[in-house]
C-alpha cells in the first residue's frame, strides 16, 4: 500500500492548468463546441478521483466549455473589423457617387446656360416680330391674326426661358449641395 499523498491547490492554479490544457486542445484544432475524451493511467496524481481503485486504468468522459484563446472576443473584433470594412466601402461609394453626380450636373448647369443664352435670343427675335407685325397691322398691311400668333409666339419663348431657369437654379443648387458634401 502506498502512503497518502495530498495536494492542495489554489482557485488560481486550477484557473492556469485548465486554461493550459484548454489552450493545448486548441492548438489541436479544437474548437467550441467539441467533445473531448480523456484517457489517464492512474498514479498518484489522479489516485484521488479514481472510484475504484482495484482497477489499474479509467476513462473519464467530459464536455468542456471553457473558452479557447478568448474566442468569442476574437470574434466580436473580427466582425468588428468586418463592418468597419463595410462602413469604408460604403463612404467610399457614396463618396464616388457624389462625384458622378456632381460631374453630371455640371455638365447639366452648362448646357443649360447656353440654353438660357439661346432664349435670350429667341426672346429677342420673338419680341422684334411681334413689334413688325404690330407696324404692319397698324399700317393695313398685316392681319391680326399675324399679330396675335407673334404674340403667342413670344409668350411661349419667354415661358421656355422661364423653365430652363428653374431647371438651371435647381440644378446649381444640387451641384452647391454635393460640393458641400465633398468639400467642407
Amino acid at each position: 500500500d502506498e502512503p497518502e499523498i495530498s495536494q492542495k491547490i489554489s482557485y488560481q492554479q486550477l484557473h492556469n492548468s485548465v486554461a493550459k490544457l484548454a489552450n493545448g486542445l486548441k492548438k489541436l484544432g479544437v474548437k467550441k463546441g467539441d467533445r473531448v475524451c480523456i484517457y489517464m493511467e492512474e498514479n498518484n496524481n489522479t489516485k484521488f478521483a479514481n472510484s475504484e481503485p482495484q482497477k489499474p486504468r479509467w476513462n473519464v468522459g467530459l464536455e468542456l466549455s471553457y473558452p479557447l484563446g478568448n474566442t468569442a472576443a476574437d470574434s466580436n473584433i473580427s466582425n468588428a473589423e468586418i463592418q468597419l470594412q463595410r462602413l469604408e466601402q460604403q463612404k467610399y461609394e457614396q463618396k464616388l457617387q457624389l462625384q458622378t453626380k456632381s460631374a453630371t450636373l455640371r455638365v447639366q448647369i452648362d448646357l443649360l446656360a447656353k440654353t438660357l443664352a439661346s432664349n435670350s435670343k429667341q426672346i429677342a427675335i420673338a419680341k422684334a416680330r411681334t413689334v413688325e407685325e404690330k407696324k404692319r397691322y397698324s399700317n393695313g398691311n398685316g392681319q391680326a391674326s399675324f399679330v396675335i400668333n407673334a404674340q403667342n409666339n413670344e409668350q411661349n419663348v419667354q415661358l421656355n426661358y422661364a423653365q430652363v431657369a428653374k431647371n438651371y437654379q435647381n440644378a446649381y443648387l444640387e451641384y452647391q449641395a454635393a460640393a458641400d458634401v465633398l468639400y467642407p
